[in-house]
């Protein structure tokens, strides 16, 4: 009998483990598609306020700036890296994404007009 006790013992257990497991890789899988349509959406506004501000050199500069940091951070992705963060980290990391999303969106908004001559 203890025998048998002992062996759906170590089936729950291994059992539990594999419901974490399952749960740990959801986790880093929604991550991982948060991830990348954030880097996405970013360097496709990166673009697009690069074209908006095209005669300011110092925010060309400050945009390949940002464009590069993306392409570093997704590059670490790549590499599986990610398995290393906590769940916190990933969730940090999300939201300085958003963040910097939301402010190369107020550059879009507040991009010069691309010409004097009323339309």
């Amino acid at each position: 009998m203890m025998r048998i006790l002992k062996i759906f013992k170590k089936l729950f257990e291994r059992n539990l483990k594999q419901i974490k497991e399952e749960k740990d890789l959801k986790e880093v899988n929604t991550f991982l598609q948060e991830f990348n349509k954030l880097t996405k959406e970013i360097k496709y506004l990166i673009l697009i306020s690069s074209i908006l501000w095209i005669q300011e050199d110092k925010f060309q500069k400050r945009l390949k700036k940002i464009y590069l940091e993306v392409e570093k951070l997704d590059k670490i992705v790549k590499e599986k890296a990610y398995f290393n963060l906590s769940k916190e980290k990933m969730e940090d990391l999300l939201k300085t994404l958003e963040f910097s999303k939301h402010e190369i969106l107020k550059t879009i908004e507040s991009a010069p007009c691309p010409t004097n001559i009323i339309q």
